[in-house]
C-alpha cells in the first residue's frame, strides 16, 4: 500500500492523461467548423442563369418546294379568254425543312395564258393556263409548273394540261376543252419567299 506521500505524487497524472487525449477531438471539432463556415471575404455564389430561346418570328420556303392546289372554277375554251384568272385554293399542308408545317387551304391566283374555241373544221378547242401565286399571310409565294428552273421562261409557269392535270378531269365537251371545278394541279414555288410566324391562320370559307 503505498503512503500518502506517495499517492500525492501519482494523483495528477490521469488529469494530464485526460487532457492529451481530448485536445486532439476539440481540434478536430475547430477545424471542422472552420471548412463549413466559408470565410467573409469569399465572393457571393451568382445563383444559375437560365437563357430563354428566342422564337422565331419567320419562316423560308424553299424555291422547288411542291404545292398543290385545286382549281376552284369551272374553265372551258368556250367561254374562257387570255388573261381571265380564277382562284385556286391548297388541298395538302406543307411541312418545311425546320419543322414548320403550312395548313392546307390558303387561296390564290391562275390565269389562263391561251384559249381558243374550237373551229369550224373540226379542230378542238384549246385551253392552257399557269399558276401565279398563293397568299400565306401577307406574304405572296409564286408558284410555278415545272420543278426545275433551269431555262425558265414564260413555259414553265404554263400548266401542261396532259402531264400535270388527271386526264380523267380534263373533258372535250363538243370538241372544247374543259377543266371542271376541283382538278387538282402540281405546282412548285418559283423562288424562296418567307412568311411570317405565327402562320396567319387560311381564310374561312364564304
Amino acid at each position: 500500500m503505498l503512503d500518502s506521500s506517495a499517492a500525492r505524487r501519482w494523483a495528477p497524472l490521469p488529469l494530464i492523461f485526460i487532457f492529451s487525449l481530448s485536445a486532439p477531438s476539440l481540434s478536430a471539432q475547430v477545424t471542422l467548423k472552420q471548412i463549413a463556415v466559408p470565410s467573409p471575404d469569399a465572393p457571393a455564389t451568382a445563383p444559375p442563369t437560365f437563357v430563354s430561346a428566342t422564337p422565331k418570328t419567320s419562316a423560308r420556303i424553299p424555291e422547288g418546294t411542291e404545292i398543290r392546289v385545286q382549281l376552284e372554277e369551272l374553265l372551258s375554251s368556250a367561254t374562257a379568254q387570255a388573261g381571265d384568272t380564277f382562284t385556286i385554293t391548297t388541298v395538302d399542308q406543307v411541312q418545311l425543312a425546320d419543322g414548320t408545317v403550312i395548313p392546307s387551304g390558303y387561296r390564290g391566283k391562275g390565269e389562263v395564258s391561251q384559249a381558243h374555241r374550237r373551229e369550224m373544221l373540226g379542230k378542238a378547242g384549246e385551253l392552257d393556263i399557269r399558276l401565279d401565286y398563293i397568299r400565306i399571310g401577307d406574304t405572296r409565294v409564286r408558284l410555278r409548273a415545272n420543278k426545275s428552273s433551269q431555262g425558265r421562261s414564260n413555259l414553265t409557269t404554263t400548266v401542261v394540261l396532259s402531264l400535270l392535270v388527271t386526264p380523267l378531269f380534263l373533258l372535250v365537251h363538243g370538241h372544247e376543252m374543259v377543266i371542271p371545278r376541283g382538278t387538282p394541279v402540281t405546282g412548285y414555288v418559283d423562288e424562296d419567299a418567307t412568311i411570317a410566324l405565327p402562320i396567319a391562320p387560311p381564310p374561312k370559307d364564304d
